[in-house]
């Protein structure tokens, strides 16, 4: 007698949240250890060359603040009708969820889900993180745990301590070209602690 096991989906199969202009705003619930509702943004119908996984900061935002909130995913997708948006949700707050993040399982459900919506994810990674979120993608990318190269690493006021000069040494056949906006040199969300220059 053998058995024969195959990989297994997320707890719950993608749910449609909403449908906002052509955007279609489905959300899961994870199995990734850490992790809340995960939100997957993209316009339907399409071919996918880039992914983008974000990262919130702080605290986890709620799915419509994934899509309409301040991160806007879904105005995104609606520019880039040939990419795929993956709104992270973690549990807890700060240090008690950025040393926490197993992205390759996130990597992987993403992958997963998609499938089952019938949706080819591009092999093409992006990173993208605001704020607490950028002490995340440090993390991932120390660890080596990005799951392939990326295409483009992206720091929303998201550059505290050694978070971006840390990623930016990696190489850029890792990291991609990497970007850093800073809408000021301190943030709430990281008790007005100073950016990088």
């Amino acid at each position: 007698v053998f058995f024969l096991f195959l990989p297994q989906a997320s707890e719950a199969a993608p749910k449609l949240l909403n449908t906002v202009g052509s955007v279609d705003h489905y959300t899961y619930s994870s199995s990734c250890p850490g992790t809340g509702t995960q939100n997957l943004i993209f316009s339907p119908g399409g071919s996918y060359s880039n992914v983008y996984f974000f990262f919130h900061g702080q605290t986890s935002p709620s799915p419509k603040g994934f899509c309409e909130g301040a991160f806007k995913l879904c105005s995104r997708a609606e520019e880039q009708p040939s990419s795929l948006f993956v709104g992270i949700s973690m549990k807890g707050s700060g240090n008690q969820w950025v040393s926490k993040v197993d992205f390759p399982c996130l990597y992987n459900e993403a992958k997963v889900q998609f499938d089952e919506l019938g949706v080819a994810m591009s092999g093409n990674t992006n990173m993208a993180a605001f704020s607490y979120g950028g002490r995340a993608l440090q993390n991932i990318f120390n660890q080596g745990k990005q799951q392939g190269n990326a295409k483009n690493t992206l720091f929303f006021d998201a550059c505290f301590g050694s978070w971006c000069s840390d990623v930016s040494k990696k190489s850029s056949s890792v990291r991609g070209s990497m970007s850093m906006y800073a809408s000021s040199a301190t943030d709430n969300d990281n008790g007005q602690k100073n950016q990088e220059a």
